[in-house]
């Protein structure tokens, strides 16, 4: 008897540390925004901060890729730049008096968030992981602070810490929307106006011209024969473009 009740109690207890450790879990939602079980949470939209010391820049913007300028160095040649790919975190480095480098310390995606608590007070560090390279990046709240400001730590071999001290570091229930990629809204208003054509258009073959049936569907001979018309282009192409249909007909 005394043995269940050790087994209890030491599930309980093993219950409760998991549970206790899944509640400051802050699980991301996007790149640059995550949140706990209780609703509140980091989000870093609209964050574009720098460090800024002699012979050396970091440039963190955690929401998406940027593509530096490699001519922040006046009168120093870039003779090495991994951020010209796009990057989320980017290191500028004197190489000696005439030369500078760019180093890929991270690209957005490559961003996760690590939580630690000691039942009082929660610690949140942005952690960036790219090639040989490791970054810490530990967020201080400052609710009356500047947007942030992003200072260096340590730089040891390849590995950096810094701290993030800004209002965006504190929790926060009200979460901006993460803003989409000119690509995304380009898609979304392709799609939207090839539907409003084709429904608008057999709306108005059908209130207008009284078509009925699929007589109210716009194109419907080409429609019909879009498939075949698809199916004869990786021939027509793989033939020098000597298909005997000819072009006009594919």
């Amino acid at each position: 008897m005394l043995f269940i009740k050790s087994l209890i109690f030491l599930c309980s207890l093993s219950l409760g540390f998991s549970q206790k450790k899944k509640d400051f879990t802050c699980v991301p939602m996007n790149s640059c925004q995550c949140m706990f079980q209780n609703g509140l949470g980091i989000d870093l939209n609209g964050l574009n901060v720098t460090f800024n010391a002699p012979g050396t820049l970091i440039i963190f913007h955690p929401c998406s890729n940027i593509f530096p300028s490699d001519t922040v160095f006046q009168n120093h040649t870039v003779a090495m730049n991994h951020c010209e790919g796009g990057s989320s975190l980017c290191l500028y480095e004197y190489i000696d008096s005439n030369h500078s480098k760019m180093i890929n310390l991270g690209e957005a995606d490559s961003l996760t968030f690590q939580t630690s608590s000691d039942g009082t007070d929660t610690d949140i560090k942005l952690l960036f992981e790219y090639e040989s390279w490791k970054t810490t990046i530990h967020l201080q709240c400052s609710p009356q602070g500047d947007l942030g400001v992003l200072d260096l730590i340590k730089m040891e071999n390849q590995n950096i810490e810094l701290s993030l001290v800004s209002r965006r570091s504190c929790l926060t229930r009200d979460f901006s929307e993460v803003p989409m990629s000119g690509w995304v809204v380009a898609v979304i208003i392709i799609i939207a106006l090839v539907v409003f054509y084709f429904f608008g258009g057999a709306a108005l073959l059908r209130i207008v011209f009284g078509n009925e049936n699929g007589d109210i569907v716009m194109h419907q001979t080409f429609l019909m024969k879009l498939k075949d018309r698809l199916k004869g282009i990786p021939s027509y192409f793989a033939s020098c473009c000597q298909s005997s249909r000819g072009y006009e007909e594919i």
